[in-house]
């Protein structure tokens, strides 16, 4: 532990993880010098022989980790399923599956998933099974995951946590100190930690992120109702609108993800 000791302890990066673990309602957060590194801590936690279902419409570096890393080196099956019919996704939990893997609104497709009901039917099979939730498109202001039956919560703090894209870095807030313990060695026996500045940027970047995400879903919801009303568009994928299959109970985002708007220039 002594050996570890500066990786453990920097206090600039003990305050962002206190930050972090408090506004997301969890007992502990790690954070990670990028959003991969953290999701890449994650599913360190599952084994070989082991099994994870994910969502299917995932961020590629996701992707690509689970099948180019976890399936090919590890020997870790991943199933990919689209969470649209639940009684299928019962099918699909047995004895090997120990992690649950969503993204909710995903990127880039913005599909949404229930989370609290997801979580709900894979701890009625088996408590022990993880409940991942990468939250980087909503962030804490919109949708706190551990809230609604997630055991992890992920973010990618280069977007909307530090906001000000001067500071890549990834988290991972959890409710479990057994899983923060082994998590806390993985991330220091890899070294994959951030640096104190990268941590100051993104503790300077919390403080607006409020007043930030107020003004995106409001601006992100005006120009996807002007996008949807345009004639040279064709669809405009956006939670939020009265044409989303998601409906409008669900929180808009910023403009800056709606990159699945087909136009007839």
């Amino acid at each position: 532990m002594v050996l570890f000791s500066y990786l453990y302890y920097n206090p600039t990066r003990l305050a962002l993880e206190r930050l972090l673990a408090q506004i997301e309602g969890g007992e502990n957060c790690l954070v990670f010098p990028a959003g991969m590194a953290a999701i890449t801590s994650v599913v360190e936690l599952i084994k070989p022989g082991e099994e994870i279902i994910s969502i299917n419409d995932l961020y590629g570096g996701t992707h690509n980790n689970f099948r180019e890393i976890k399936i090919k080196n590890h020997g870790v099956k991943v199933t990919f399923f689209d969470f649209k019919d639940l009684n299928k996704f019962k099918e699909l939990l047995n004895d090997k599956v120990k992690m649950v893997y969503l993204e909710s609104p995903t990127n880039p497709n913005l599909t949404m998933v229930d989370v609290d009901e997801v979580s709900k039917i894979a701890k009625e099979f088996n408590k022990n099974i993880l409940i991942v939730v990468d939250n980087t498109f909503l962030s804490p202001y919109n949708f706190k995951p551990l809230e609604h039956g997630a055991d992890i919560c992920v973010e990618s703090c280069t977007k909307y946590i530090n906001g000000h894209s001067d500071a890549i870095m990834g988290a991972v807030i959890l409710k479990n100190n057994d899983l923060y313990e082994k998590m806390h060695d993985t991330q220091a026996f890899m070294g994959a930690v951030p640096s104190a500045f990268d941590c100051f940027l993104c503790l300077r970047g919390l403080k607006t992120l409020s007043l930030r995400m107020e003004r995106h879903n409001f601006n992100g919801l005006e120009v996807a109702k002007f996008l949807a009303k345009h004639p040279n568009v064709e669809k405009v994928m956006y939670p939020g609108l009265e044409t989303d299959p998601y409906g409008t109970n669900h929180l808009s985002f910023n403009i800056k993800i709606l990159i699945n708007i087909y136009l007839n220039n």
